[in-house]
């Protein structure tokens, strides 16, 4: 399927490119962020969000940080490279299309995705998104997509330190960068959603 949708000839100049980052449920679930996506699509950009995979591939890892940090069990470490490895097993044939693909990008390796939050947070920390909302910021704006949207919802503690509270330092990194934290809940103003996201767009689209 990959390779037949590459045959489909390029045309046309290449959208303003989105990245959609934040806390679990707000970035998956279209009723819980407003059917973001969708209005980004609309407003003519071109939306990239991370699979499920990378984030439920962070999950497994803390272990092996723990250990190797803090010194905690070891026998879970190991239990935790080994369902890593069957993960990336798993999808070895897929990322290989994806890599000779001229529209699609391979899977990223956990480990890759863990060097990129180094420098900015610590891998101990794992407090709901924890390190890996740090990864998938830099690992969109590295890959090319340098417009990202955090979002998370109002009263989500860990997901505002993590993603609001890194926001300079990720700016400071890559000042080409147009990062924008967004919040979503029952109470919050629609309206002032909207002018903000439109804020954003304008900076997105160079305007």
């Amino acid at each position: 399927i990959v390779r037949d949708f590459d045959r489909l000839p390029l045309t046309g100049a290449r959208k303003p490119r989105v990245g959609v980052v934040g806390e679990i449920l707000v970035k998956y679930h279209p009723t819980a962020n407003g059917n973001l996506i969708h209005q980004l699509e609309a407003e003519g950009c071109e939306v990239s969000v991370t699979g499920m995979i990378e984030f439920f591939s962070y999950c497994i890892s803390n272990p092996i940080w723990h250990s190797v940090t803090l010194g905690t069990s070891k026998a879970k470490a190991h239990a935790s490279q080994a369902a890593l490895s069957l993960v990336a097993k798993a999808r070895r044939a897929l990322n290989g299309e994806l890599a000779k693909s001229k529209r699609f990008e391979p899977f990223s390796d956990i480990n890759d995705l863990a060097e990129l939050a180094k420098p900015v947070v610590s891998l101990c920390n794992n407090a709901g998104e924890g390190w890996y909302l740090v990864a998938d910021t830099r690992k969109l704006i590295t890959d090319g997509v340098r417009n990202v949207v955090c979002i998370q919802p109002f009263g989500c503690l860990p997901n505002h330190v993590l993603g609001r509270g890194t926001l300079r330092e990720l700016q400071r990194r890559h000042p080409e960068a147009n990062i924008m934290a967004l919040d979503f809940d029952p109470g919050a103003s629609e309206a002032n959603q909207q002018n903000r996201l439109k804020l954003f767009l304008a900076v997105a689209k160079g305007c």
